[in-house]
């Protein structure tokens, strides 16, 4: 929201009808609603549509685009949405059909920058069709004939923003070759064999008890071990907790858990929020021997 406010008021000044894409339970366009714009959002869930009507703000029930709302807006907005979307050019493309002149675009999504360059494979998730860094969102929005104003980092969350405005003008060139990706997979390699190492190192130790902080980025590694079991997982995420995830019986525990019953080897699996959760830990539960960090596993030896 606070990008969204700036952005409004670098470039959005003359902005009056605001359509999100996959507005959820409107939160966003509920706040902008009592800012005095015309919002109307474009989902396809029932909840979206139900929330919409309890918040007095209109949802058409479809994907996008739809037939069913072809009005010209000022500015479109979607928030982890476009990282599902098959084609994401295409996506973008048919967003800008709908803008007005000069209109803006704001797009929120994961933010894939370190991921990329490590060679992380956590990230990638049943459901994200594509994982952006800096370049290949830029990449993505010009190449749908649109000009970048900007793409930053949040300061919360792991997200990426990026800003961008209909114009007449489309300088884009298609970018070519596959060093980056190709890269890649070299640190994909690399990294596989080095964390599975050190897991199976402390999983054939009869006296280590293991543990793994943030479960989800935990799940393709143990995978690659066909390891479901024998091991506990941690994580802050309240609605998580005492729950599992398909395909294992690994019950999710929280902070409170593992300092009251500490395991001797736990990895934190977050590039992200890796380093403030080691540090909660070691603040908290001075007892674990073994810390180590995804991070510091995947870092070549000099």
């Amino acid at each position: 929201m606070d990008f969204i406010e700036r952005a409004l008021s670098t470039w959005g000044k003359d902005v009056k009808n605001i359509l999100e894409v996959g507005c959820v339970g409107c939160t966003i366009l509920s706040q902008l609603k009592d800012k005095g714009y015309s919002v109307i959002g474009v989902d396809p869930s029932p909840i979206a549509k139900r929330d919409g009507e309890k918040k007095s703000i209109q949802v058409i029930p479809e994907f996008f685009p739809t037939e069913k709302y072809t009005n010209k807006v000022d500015l479109i907005f979607h928030s982890d949405v476009q990282e599902h979307v098959s084609d994401p050019v295409k996506f973008l493309r048919d967003q800008k059909n709908q803008l007005t002149p000069n209109g803006l675009i704001i797009v929120s999504l994961p933010d894939c920058n370190e991921g990329v360059e490590k060679g992380e494979i956590s990230m990638a998730m049943h459901q994200h069709l594509n994982y952006f860094d800096n370049e290949s969102l830029r990449n993505t929005v010009e190449a749908a004939g649109l000009k970048v104003l900007v793409i930053e980092t949040a300061k919360y969350g792991g997200s990426l923003y990026c800003c961008a405005q209909n114009q007449q003008e489309n300088s884009y060139k298609p970018k070519q070759g596959k060093s980056k990706y190709e890269e890649f997979n070299k640190k994909v390699d690399y990294n596989i064999k080095k964390v599975l190492s050190e897991l199976e190192a402390s999983f054939n130790n009869k006296n280590a008890t293991v543990g793994f902080y943030v479960p989800l980025r935990t799940l393709p590694y143990v995978a690659l071990l066909n390891k479901f079991s024998g091991y506990r997982f941690f994580d802050d995420t309240n609605h998580w907790y005492n729950r599992a995830f398909d395909g294992t019986e690994v019950y999710i525990e929280n902070f409170n858990d593992l300092k009251n019953n500490p395991v001797t080897d736990l990895y934190i699996m977050s590039l992200t929020f890796g380093d403030l959760i080691k540090k909660k830990i070691e603040s908290q539960i001075p007892g674990i021997k073994n810390i180590r960090l995804l991070r510091e596993m995947m870092e070549k030896e000099s």
